[in-house]
């Protein structure tokens, strides 16, 4: 099978249309609260595909940054957050 460079292109634009659209669909419920389901009118992407980027959104985020950041505060921690 010959893939033209056109069909390639083509293949990378849909590729990075639904990864926008997977990251708007998160940031807009996280931002906004808004339910699964009523993004499918504007973003066209069904309720459990959003509900499985979400999810896999904010298990990537305990990964990466959950050692520092999640962890329980500490004394200065807590002083630095009461004395700003």
């Amino acid at each position: 099978m010959i893939i033209t460079f056109c069909s390639v292109g083509m293949q990378l634009d849909n590729l990075v249309c639904i990864l926008l659209k997977k990251v708007t669909v998160v940031v807009r419920i996280l931002t906004y609260g808004v339910p699964a389901d009523a993004t499918d009118e504007y973003i066209k992407i069904g309720e459990s595909t959003t509900i499985e980027c979400l999810e896999r959104f904010c298990r990537s985020i305990m990964e990466i940054f959950g050692e520092q950041f999640l962890r329980t505060p500490i004394q200065n921690d807590v002083a630095r957050l009461l004395h700003f």
